[in-house]
């Protein structure tokens, strides 16, 4: 089982210069000695999932490439942190601004642990992403019908109808108020079912949150 003091060895021939999601296979995963480690990737990070760990490794990439034919690649440079490409470390920031809301369990943390190659990399709480847990099988019309109503009377972002209905499950609609208040005020908006997911208790929680902006 991998543990977190493993990773800077685990990661030791990979190239981070330029990072995106079009060179991610060739300078990171096919330079990576384990088999047992899949992947996934987002419009902004490389995200890791160790077998049998409790945690994912995510690396932020640092741009885009918008012509893949002519080789053109554009860095980011709207990302909420202070060096403005990097979006886990933006996710890390909102985690800490959520603690001090006292709303940190609605979502998972982004933690940085380091450097390699002269590149930042985070960990986060390995959770069950919506579309493969086991909640995404029992929904009916009325469940979302329901939640729909609930956020239009209280004026709410009804981003996800089905992960809304098990967060109130777990909180109250006080909670849910909160939650949504953070998420305007942060402009958090990307909440896609590939970016909620589910503690092994069932708790809902939001696993990316750093958004997009480019």
């Amino acid at each position: 089982m991998l543990e977190v003091k493993d990773i800077p060895f685990l990661l030791r021939n990979c190239i981070f210069e330029d990072l995106c999601e079009s060179n991610y296979y060739k300078n990171v995963i096919s330079n990576i000695d384990d088999n047992k480690i899949a992947w996934e990737t987002g419009a902004t990070k490389l995200i890791l999932f160790p077998q049998d760990s409790n945690f994912v490794i995510k690396i932020p990439f640092c741009g885009e490439m918008y012509d893949d034919f002519n080789g053109l690649y554009a860095p980011f440079v709207h990302a909420k942190e202070p060096n403005k490409w990097d979006y886990c470390k933006a996710e890390s920031l909102i985690y800490r601004s959520a603690i001090l809301e006292n709303l940190d369990t609605f979502f998972a943390e982004t933690k940085y642990i380091g450097s390699v190659n002269n590149h930042p990399i985070y960990i986060q709480e390995k959770v069950s992403i919506f579309f493969e847990s086991k909640n995404s099988k029992y929904y009916s019309k009325e469940e979302s019908k329901k939640i729909r109503n609930l956020c239009s009377r209280l004026d709410l972002y009804c981003f996800h109808p089905y992960w809304l209905s098990d967060f109130l499950k777990f909180y109250t609609k006080e909670s849910l108020i909160k939650l949504q208040n953070f998420l305007r005020f942060n402009y958090i908006q990307d909440l896609h079912g590939g970016n909620l997911g589910y503690r092994a208790n069932g708790m809902p929680v939001i696993i990316d949150y750093g958004d997009y902006y480019e």
